[in-house]
């Protein structure tokens, strides 16, 4: 029972930090959004330029709030929830779950191609070729920083428990064979 609740406990930890690291990327977007439409306003004063119209930083913010939400809670968060599973169930490292999540990634890259092919545009699904190398130049790299940063630490927590462990069971060891002697 007691660890059954601790694999409850771990897996509602990284849906807290995800939920929350999301919610950062968001609002990081959107502060660089206001940034850069507030330098763009400076910029258009000094040179007679036009701002734009008065929907611009409104559209541009629901914009960039749809993107964070589709890619950061549609398939870095489920992708890195994959790999946590799936070191939980295996007993695995935390680090083995970087090729998990590598994976993991480029088939929700591609479900979520396929679903806005079919829901949101008519234009036909697309090849499962141009989603890997889109995945490759465009989502890799970002999802692999946001495991670094959201998981990271967590696997590297783990890696030092799983070596203080064996130190402790080499230490044990080599304490009942000096005992026997």
């Amino acid at each position: 029972m007691v660890r059954l609740f601790h694999a409850f406990a771990s897996l509602l930890l990284c849906a807290a930090r995800h939920i929350t690291a999301v919610g950062l990327l968001c609002l990081l977007a959107c502060l660089l959004w206001t940034l850069l439409y507030g330098g763009l306003l400076i910029y258009a004063g000094f040179t007679d330029g036009r701002p734009g119209g008065p929907l611009a930083y409104p559209a541009g913010l629901i914009l960039i709030l749809i993107f964070c939400l589709w890619v950061g809670g549609g398939i870095f968060a489920p992708a890195c929830g994959i790999g946590f599973l799936m070191t939980r169930l295996t007993r695995c490292p935390q680090f083995a779950a970087v090729p998990i999540v590598f994976i993991a990634g480029f088939g929700l890259t591609w479900l979520m191609g396929v679903l806005y092919a079919d829901h949101i545009t008519t234009s036909p699904r697309p090849e499962l070729e141009s989603v890997l190398w889109s995945y490759l130049l465009f989502f890799s790299l970002p999802l692999g920083l946001y495991w670094w940063l959201v998981e990271g630490p967590w696997a590297f927590l783990d890696f030092l428990q799983r070596l203080w462990k064996r130190y402790q069971l080499r230490r044990a060891s080599t304490m009942r064979l000096s005992a026997d002697r």
